[in-house]
């Protein structure tokens, strides 16, 4: 199977005949990787915006793509999908730098050609994801390019950064840096899947109604952090936020917290997260009394997120 790692630069836009934004794309670029990931070939083409005829300041300024440049060497959006899509060939895995590329193609092959699938798309990866795995990224923020990059002592001195093939150019050497077979195929997602689409565009939403039948008993329980004993909820549970919220004590050592539930619908399951906080003052049943938080060490929270093979940043 081939590698193709594909890049796009966009402009955003206000597309009247949607009356809504949109991220045009004003540029392809891909390198294609053979088996040992040498660099065999590269694609760039610009594609001439039929939304706005001027780009941003901030697009050209971080480009330096030209509106002159679009106009004059750009070619339509569905004449640079074709190319693209003979360029690839068939047998390809694609990747891209997180997923929002992706859903950014998605939204233009939907625009202009009037369907979201995307031709050339039949296997597909989140680059991204599998270089946070793979290099033990433990930070909250997603990891962004040039910073996977610098982590992995990866020059780019020699590259056109935030440029299409540029940025495919950086993405292949960290690729070529961390690439295990066994482990990338885990992140490799079927396109020609039924439900491949209504999957990747699913946007998970909070549960807000605590007798959902997506959340069980046991979701709401917990367990002392100091003798692992069953606690005792004390109140019943409210909104608060997005969460739900209520007062715990132990039985065994007297020891008080606030539990802390959030559940989230994905696509085929949900996940829970849960957070215990011991507290600095006494629980009583009485709904009317308030009570104080206590950061502590004893902080702990359980994370019952499923894990799932695979934006911009």
């Amino acid at each position: 199977m081939k590698i193709v790692i594909l890049d796009l630069e966009w402009n955003t836009a206000y597309y009247r005949s949607e009356q809504r934004f949109i991220n045009e794309i004003i540029e392809f670029g891909a390198v294609k990787l053979n088996e040992r990931l040498k660099v065999v070939d590269e694609f760039q083409m610009f594609v001439k915006s039929r939304v706005s005829k001027k780009l941003r300041g901030m697009v050209k300024a971080l480009t330096h793509i030209s509106n002159e440049q679009l106009q004059e060497q750009g070619k339509d959006f569905e004449t640079v999908i074709k190319a693209f899509n003979k360029w690839a060939g068939k047998n390809t895995l694609i990747l891209t730098w997180s997923n929002t590329d992706l859903y950014t193609l998605m939204d233009n092959c939907r625009a202009f050609l009037g369907s979201r699938e995307i031709p050339f798309l039949h296997q597909y990866a989140d680059l991204q994801q599998y270089v946070q795995k793979r290099i033990g990224w433990a930070k909250g923020n997603q990891l962004g390019l040039s910073t996977a990059a610098e982590e992995m002592g990866i020059s780019s001195d020699d590259i056109d950064l935030h440029r299409a093939k540029g940025d495919s150019l950086l993405c292949a050497r960290i690729l070529q840096n961390c690439y295990d077979k066994t482990a990338m195929q885990s992140y490799i997602q079927d396109a020609d899947e039924e439900d491949f689409y209504d999957r990747f565009l699913f946007k998970p939403y909070p549960i807000t109604d605590i007798h959902s039948p997506h959340i069980q008993p046991e979701d709401l329980a917990f367990d002392c952090v100091k003798c692992n004993r069953p606690l005792k909820r004390m109140r019943s549970f409210r909104r608060c936020n997005k969460c739900f919220e209520s007062q715990f004590l132990c039985p065994d050592c007297n020891t008080g917290y606030v539990g802390r539930v959030q559940v989230q619908k994905l696509y085929d399951s949900v996940s829970i997260q849960r957070t215990l906080t011991e507290t600095d003052q006494p629980i009583k049943a009485n709904p009317r009394k308030r009570y104080r938080r206590k950061r502590s060490a004893s902080s702990v929270t359980v994370d019952k997120t499923p894990v799932v093979a695979g934006d911009h940043v």
